[in-house]
């Protein structure tokens, strides 16, 4: 069953150690923010969406590929082939997980991208061409490609047991396609992935800055909706590595760094999507000026549809030629940004900006006075 007859320069190494602390790290500080995050949205803003429940889901994806990994590198799954296959029955084994694992970490990439642009979804207002580019490329075109790659990974040999018993193969009763078509289209594949967390993360600062806010604090909110460019950097290195997978005589050992990335860049997805909608916390814990609004049992209440608080103009901006202040201000916008107002502004003020100009891209009504709980 030996595929490699020279041993490794490295000698009989073993990366489980480094993957199993860097995952399991990575898995503590996402499970800690998520659940502050769904703490504010329960408690704070009570207005738990679509984002939300798509970022747990690529949460929970995220715990059963690092706890497939834990039992992959138990299983010598972390080292070089060449040891493994001393024990046939336990190289079979490794791979066997190896394979199995790869679907479970291929999908949290796409359902984090889904929970992101949901989240952008909740301001981006009446702009028919920002939700049709979240909706079709970021949404669909990333939950196809990736739900794709999963099919060739599991339809690439038959019967699928040929994936991890190279004998079927040897013995003629297995057949596989070359494994550079999957190759090839696995690079497409991380190729757009990159490419739409690099979008998304672009996209909101196209609409911050066209706000009338202060100059600082478009920049800060821009690097708060920003933080996806951290996960395009790591999809690109993740992509690069993607080659390597040619080489299958030492997959057991090459895919640990695969495995390093794709949890890097999962667990910053989650990130990412979760550090913006934590400013009413922060507000609120460090008892900053506008957190009152979210003392308000009412808040989150009056100006929703259901439970979503979605359907307003962006950044707590009304799509009337009104704009409503702190207790008619939607809720999903002000958890993004909030001004620091004044101690004698009353709870609800309404200011007519029927005369004021509006953008062409995006439907904001531009303000002297910005309503409580929509700037940053």
């Amino acid at each position: 069953m030996s595929s490699s007859l020279i041993a490794p320069p490295d000698g009989d190494s073993n990366r489980a150690v480094e993957l199993n602390a860097l995952a399991w790290s990575w898995f503590v500080v996402s499970l800690t923010v998520v659940g502050l995050r769904f703490y504010s949205r329960l408690a704070l803003t009570r207005n738990l969406w679509w984002d939300d429940w798509f970022i747990l889901l690529t949460l929970i994806l995220a715990l059963i590929f690092t706890s497939m990994w834990t039992y992959m590198s138990s299983l010598g799954g972390c080292r070089h082939l060449y040891y493994l296959e001393m024990d046939p029955a336990q190289a079979i084994k490794a791979i066997k997980m190896n394979w199995i694992t790869q679907p479970f970490t291929i999908m949290p990439l796409a359902t984090g991208k889904i929970s992101v642009a949901f989240l952008i979804m909740r301001f981006i207002g009446n702009s028919k061409w920002r939700r049709a580019f979240l909706i079709w490329p970021s949404m669909i075109g990333s939950t196809v490609f990736c739900g794709i790659a999963v099919i060739l990974i599991c339809g690439q040999c038959r019967p699928v047991e040929a994936l991890w018993n190279p004998a079927l193969l040897a013995s003629g009763e297995a057949v596989c396609w070359p494994s550079y078509k999957l190759t090839d289209f696995a690079l497409f594949t991380g190729s757009w992935l990159a490419f739409i967390d690099l979008a998304l993360a672009l996209l909101p600062i196209t609409i911050i800055w066209q706000l009338q806010l202060d100059w600082h604090k478009k920049v800060g909110l821009s690097i708060l909706m920003g933080l996806g460019v951290f996960a395009f950097i790591c999809a690109v290195i993740k992509t690069s590595k993607l080659p390597e997978l040619n080489a299958r005589g030492d997959i057991t050992f090459i895919t640990v760094s695969l495995w390093i990335w794709t949890a890097n860049e999962t667990n910053v997805i989650i990130l990412a999507a979760s550090i913006p909608t934590l400013r009413p916390l922060y507000l609120t814990i460090f008892n900053r000026p506008g957190s009152e609004i979210y003392r308000n049992k009412d808040f989150g209440k009056t100006s929703r549809r259901g439970n979503t608080g979605r359907k307003t103009a962006p950044f707590g901006t009304s799509e009337s030629t009104e704009v409503v202040g702190a207790v008619k201000v939607d809720d999903s916008r002000s958890e993004l940004a909030q001004n620091e107002r004044e101690p004698d502004v009353p709870e609800t003020f309404v200011l007519d900006v029927s005369s004021c100009s509006r953008s062409k891209d995006v439907d904001v009504e531009h303000t002297a006075i910005q309503p409580a709980g929509c700037a940053l």
